[in-house]
C-alpha cells in the first residue's frame, strides 16, 4: 500500500476503501469511486496508514462530492495506538499532498453536534506538516515547511496531546501556546486574536463567537454576554434584581440552582456558556497544531470565588479538557511580565478587563511567584464604561430631540453600547470623538439620527466615580498587604480597558509614577497561561492566596470564618461539631465565601455533609478538617472523635439559596451598609423591568 486509506461502510452498504486525500481537524478527504451514497449519510470507518496499519476508527458523515473528490466529517472516533513516536519520512514520500478546503463546503453537522466527544479520531491522529531540518535553518517559505510527516497517536507510550493557554475573559476569550520557544496568541477562524464570549441560538442551532456577537444588535434579548460575571454562582432573587440591569436577556435559575438565562425555547446555565467558548477555542487550536489538544491551564479572575473557580473547571472538563491548574488572571500576567528574568520584585498587577476588576500584589523571586495580597470586584469593568457612555449618548439625543418621555428599546439599547464602546476606544487615543447613528428611532413617522460628539474631558466626568472605585479597592489591597507604595518596584497594567487615559492617570497618582509598558496588556494574561502550560508545576511556583473569606452561619446567621480572606493557600483548618440529637448519623453544615456579616448575603458555596456517623447520644463530637489547595479549591475531611474512624464528607448543592435561607432564620446580627451602592443607569432600568415583564423563572 502506498497511500493511505480509509474503509468506510455506508448506511446499507458494503464496506468500501478510498484513497485518502487529506486528513486534518475533523475532516477527512478522499478520492470518490463515483458510486457514494447522497451527502448527509452516515457510515462506520477505519482510518488506514501507508502500511495498512488502522490508525483511528469510528463514525462519520459524507459531507460533499465534487468530481473525483468527497469530503466526510468525523462525528465521534477514537484513535487505536500503532506506534510509539513520531515518523519522519521525506517530502517525497508523501502519498498526496494538503489540499484546501473547499470555500463552499457545506457543514454535515454543526459544530456544537461534532464536538460532543471529548476528541475525534481525526483529531486523535491528525497529519502534521514540518520542515526536516533543524528550526533555525528553515526558510520562511510555505515550501520549506512541507518536509515532514508527524502522526501524533495517543496511548501507552504514545506522544501527549498539546497543552495550551487560555484567558476566559468576559468580553472575549483567547488561546495561546508556546511555539518555537516563544509564548503567542493564536488566530481565530476568522483571523482575529479573540473569540467574543458571546452565546446564541440561531435557527436551533447553538453559535458561539463572532457568528454570535453580530446578534447582539439585531437580537439582544436572545444573546447571551457577560455570563462569566456569574458563571457557577448560586441564583437568588436579591442577586438577580441586583444584576439584571446588566443583561439584555432575562436572569433566571437554573436547574442546578445557578444563574441562566432563558431564551424563547430553552434556558442556558452560564456553564454551559463557558463550556462552549473553551470548546470553541480548543478547536480552534487542534486546527492550528493540526492534532489533538486535551489540556489547557485557564485563567480566571483573581476574585473568583471557590464555586466560580470549580463551574470554570467543571466545563472545560465538559470541552474535553483537563485542567492541570486554574491560574488567577494577575498571576498568569505577572508570569508573562517576570518568567525568565532571575529577578526579584514586588510587583502590582493592575486587571481591568472588559466585566472584571483585580489587583493582586505579588513577590517575584526567580521562578516564584508569591501572591501577598488581592482585591477586586466582579461587576467593575470596561462594560461598565460603555454602560456610562451609552446613557451620556442616550440622554444627548434625548436632549437634541426635546424627547423627553423618550425609552430606547433593546434594539436601540444594543446600538448604544456597540457605538459607546468604539467611541471609548477612540476616546483613548484622541480627544475627540463624534458618534452617529443613522435612523436610529422613529418619532412620529420620520427617522431621527443621533449625532453626538464626545470629548475626553466629558469621559473624565462621566468615569469619576469609576476610578474612584479602581483606587478604593486598590489602597485597600495594598493595606492588606501592609505595603506602602514606596515599596513597590513596579505596576503593570492588564487588560484592554487599562488604555483608557483616566485610569492610567489614577494608576500613577497611586502610586506616583507610570506603569510599565514592558507586555501587552491586551495579551499579557494569555501569555503567562501559555508559559505555565509549557512548564511543569516544579519549574513555576505560584503561591497564590484566598481572595474572600470561607465560613458558616452561626447563631442568628451571623457570619463566623474559617479561613480568612488573603490567607496563603494551601491551608488547613480543623475544629470540631456535635450533633444535635440522639442517634444523629447526618450532620449539614451550609458554607459560604465573602466579606458580609449576614451569612447568607455572601456567596453559598454548597453544606458540607458528613454521613455514616456512629449511633450515638447527642453531643457525639465529630472533627472537621476544611482545607484549601493551591487553587483554591476546597478539600475536606471528618472523623469521629470518639473511635478515631473517618467518615463520609462531600459538598452537596442540591439546594437551593432560598431553600437554605429558610432553614437557617432570620438575620439576628447587626445592621450594615450595602456592600457598594450602584449607580441608577436609564439603560439598567429597562433591562430590570425584564424580570417583571418576563416573570422570575
Amino acid at each position: 500500500m502506498t497511500s493511505a486509506r480509509v474503509r468506510i461502510r455506508w448506511e446499507a452498504r458494503p464496506s468500501v476503501d478510498y484513497v485518502v486525500r487529506s486528513a486534518k481537524g475533523r475532516s477527512i478527504r478522499f478520492e470518490s469511486d463515483g458510486a457514494l451514497p447522497p451527502p448527509g449519510t452516515k457510515g462506520a470507518f477505519e482510518l488506514r496508514d501507508v502500511d495498512g496499519r488502522t490508525i483511528a476508527e469510528g463514525t462519520l458523515q459524507l459531507a460533499f462530492v465534487q468530481g473525483s473528490e468527497a469530503g466526510a466529517q468525523v462525528i465521534d472516533g477514537h484513535k487505536v495506538v500503532v506506534r510509539p513516536k513520531s515518523v519522519d519520512v521525506a517530502l517525497d514520500d508523501l502519498p498526496v499532498p494538503e489540499l484546501p478546503v473547499p470555500e463552499d463546503l457545506p457543514p454535515a453537522t454543526t459544530a456544537s453536534e461534532t464536538s460532543r466527544s471529548a476528541g475525534s479520531a481525526a483529531d486523535e491522529a491528525s497529519v502534521i506538516v514540518e520542515p526536516d531540518v533543524p528550526r533555525e535553518s528553515r526558510p520562511e517559505s510555505d515550501e520549506g515547511r512541507v518536509a515532514r510527516v508527524a502522526t501524533r497517536i495517543r496511548g501507552k507510550g504514545a506522544s501527549e496531546g498539546f497543552t495550551i493557554g487560555i484567558d476566559l475573559g468576559t468580553s472575549n476569550t483567547c488561546v495561546s501556546i508556546v511555539e518555537n520557544g516563544r509564548p503567542r496568541v493564536l488566530p481565530t477562524r476568522t483571523g482575529a486574536s479573540t473569540v467574543p464570549s458571546v452565546l446564541a441560538i440561531v435557527d436551533g442551532q447553538v453559535r458561539v463567537g463572532q457568528a454570535a456577537a453580530k446578534r447582539l444588535v439585531l437580537n439582544p434579548q436572545e444573546t447571551i454576554y457577560g455570563s462569566k460575571r456569574l458563571v457557577g454562582r448560586a441564583y437568588s432573587e436579591a442577586l438577580a434584581d441586583e444584576f439584571q440591569p446588566y443583561f439584555a436577556f432575562p436572569l433566571v435559575e437554573t436547574d442546578d440552582h445557578q444563574f441562566g438565562a432563558r431564551l424563547p425555547d430553552r434556558v442556558v446555565s452560564f456553564e454551559e456558556v463557558a463550556e462552549r467558548l473553551l470548546r470553541e477555542v480548543r478547536e480552534v487550536a487542534a486546527e492550528h497544531l493540526n492534532g489533538s489538544v486535551d489540556r489547557a491551564v485557564v485563567t480566571v479572575p483573581a476574585y473568583f470565588g471557590e464555586a466560580q473557580r470549580d463551574a470554570v473547571r467543571r466545563a472545560a472538563r465538559k470541552a474535553g479538557l483537563t485542567v492541570p491548574r486554574v491560574v488567577a488572571e494577575p498571576t498568569a500576567a505577572a508570569v508573562a511580565y517576570g518568567y525568565g528574568r532571575k529577578e526579584r520584585a514586588t510587583l502590582v498587577v493592575f486587571d481591568l478587563g472588559g466585566g472584571t476588576f483585580d489587583v493582586s500584589i505579588l513577590k517575584i523571586e526567580a521562578s516564584r511567584f508569591e501572591v501577598l495580597a488581592t482585591g477586586g470586584d466582579a461587576f467593575l469593568g470596561g462594560i461598565d464604561v460603555d454602560d456610562l457612555l451609552a446613557n451620556h449618548l442616550a440622554s444627548a439625543f434625548k436632549r437634541a430631540e426635546r424627547l423627553d418621555g423618550f425609552e430606547p428599546d433593546a434594539t436601540q439599547i444594543a446600538r448604544l453600547r456597540e457605538a459607546a464602546e468604539q467611541c471609548k476606544k477612540g476616546l483613548s487615543v484622541q480627544k475627540k470623538f463624534s458618534v452617529s447613528l443613522p435612523h436610529f428611532a422613529m418619532i412620529d413617522g420620520s427617522a431621527r439620527t443621533l449625532a453626538v460628539n464626545v470629548t475626553q474631558e466629558e469621559l473624565f466626568e462621566l468615569t469619576r466615580a469609576f476610578c474612584e472605585r479602581l483606587v478604593a479597592i486598590t489602597q485597600d489591597t495594598l493595606e492588606k498587604a501592609k505595603l506602602q507604595t514606596y515599596s513597590v518596584d513596579d505596576v503593570l497594567l492588564v487588560g484592554g480597558s487599562t488604555r483608557l487615559p483616566q485610569v492610567q492617570e489614577a494608576v500613577e497618582k497611586i502610586f506616583g509614577r507610570p506603569p510599565s509598558k514592558r507586555i501587552n496588556p491586551d495579551e499579557a494574561v494569555a501569555i503567562g497561561a501559555a508559559i505555565l502550560a509549557q512548564e511543569s508545576a516544579s519549574a513555576v511556583e505560584l503561591v497564590d492566596v484566598l481572595p474572600l473569606s470561607i465560613g458558616f452561619s452561626g447563631d442568628g446567621r451571623r457570619y463566623m470564618r474559617l479561613i480568612p480572606r488573603n490567607t496563603p493557600v494551601p491551608s488547613k483548618r480543623s475544629f470540631v461539631v456535635r450533633t444535635t440529637s440522639e442517634g444523629q448519623l447526618t450532620y449539614r453544615m451550609p458554607l459560604f465565601q465573602g466579606e458580609r456579616k449576614d451569612a447568607v448575603a455572601n456567596e453559598y458555596l454548597g453544606t458540607l455533609v458528613v454521613e455514616n456517623i456512629p449511633t450515638g447520644p447527642k453531643g457525639r463530637q465529630i472533627e472537621l478538617s476544611l482545607g484549601l489547595d493551591p487553587q483554591c479549591f476546597l478539600e475536606m475531611s471528618a472523623v469521629d472523635v470518639e473511635s478515631g474512624r473517618a467518615l463520609d464528607v462531600k459538598i452537596s448543592r442540591a439546594s437551593s439559596v432560598a431553600e437554605v435561607t429558610a432553614a437557617l432564620g432570620p438575620y439576628e446580627g447587626p445592621v450594615e451598609a450595602p456592600e457598594r451602592p450602584r449607580a441608577a443607569s436609564p439603560l439598567g432600568w429597562f433591562f430590570s423591568r425584564l424580570r417583571g415583564l418576563f416573570g422570575k423563572r
